[in-house]
């Protein structure tokens, strides 16, 4: 990790990019929102079921798209402020998937500058309703992986300006 924020720093942006997926770091998300939140990280559109290509239609009507970000290049969190409004808030949901070639288990590991929810599969793994800053593998996770494509759905919360960043990584 240190080592790629050294590339990083001096302008190694291949090598950057080689170390963190040589972590096992995610680098490919679609997210869909800001969703409206009057009562907090407990809403639930459904999104949290994993990751599905159709639009989602809040509870005020209004409907949200899928969209696909772009890599992260040699960056090592993913900033959804670069993609949103910068007074957004609401929950947001990031998805991605993950193949694996049989059953087993790993290490879900994850930072977020916010509330968040972390589903594997559809099922819930991880909770933590309080603001934080993000830090390297600020909360792990063990995780079942079924064979085949399975399914990561963050859901980020936020209240308020600034960045708002998120990193996943999956070690074994």
């Amino acid at each position: 990790y240190y080592m790629a924020l050294i590339d990083l720093h001096q302008g190694e942006f291949a090598s950057a990019e080689s170390r963190l997926a040589a972590l096992g770091f995610m680098r490919r998300w679609s997210i869909i929102g800001p969703f409206s939140t009057p009562d907090g990280f407990e809403t639930e559109p459904g999104v949290e079921r994993g990751f599905s290509a159709a639009a989602v239609t809040d509870a005020s009507g209004t409907t949200r798209h899928w969209r696909t970000l772009p890599p992260p290049g040699p960056q090592v969190w993913t900033d959804l402020s670069d993609f949103l409004s910068q007074d957004a808030s609401g929950v947001v949901y990031a998805a991605t998937s993950v193949y694996s070639e049989s059953r087993q288990s790993v290490a879900l590991r994850f930072t977020a500058e916010s509330a968040i929810g972390a589903f594997v599969n559809g099922r819930e793994v991880f909770a933590d309703r309080n603001n934080s800053r993000v830090g390297f593998d600020q909360h792990a996770v063990g995780v079942s992986l079924q064979p085949g494509w399975n399914s990561i759905v963050l859901k980020l919360t936020r209240n308020g300006q600034g960045t708002w960043r998120f990193g996943v990584r999956i070690t074994g």
